[in-house]
């Protein structure tokens, strides 16, 4: 996470910020399958896993800064 998206967290609730960290969440998973391709085709064809994975990551990111 870089410190805006920090200050993001910090400074709104849960529902404002899930979406600007949801399309965040999916560019760093995009720039990952680079190398790796079998992720890439998990988080690619199966919306639930993507949003299982973006909800974990984003509780993560809210212990790390609040």
């Amino acid at each position: 996470m870089d410190d805006d998206m920090k200050d993001k967290m910090r400074n709104n609730p849960a529902d404002v910020v899930y979406d600007t960290f949801s399309r965040a969440f999916l560019q760093g998973m995009i720039r990952m399958f680079k190398t790796d391709r079998d992720m890439q085709n998990i988080v690619m064809t199966d919306m639930v896993a993507r949003e299982q994975a973006t909800r974990h990551f984003f509780k993560r990111a809210q212990g790390m800064v609040l």
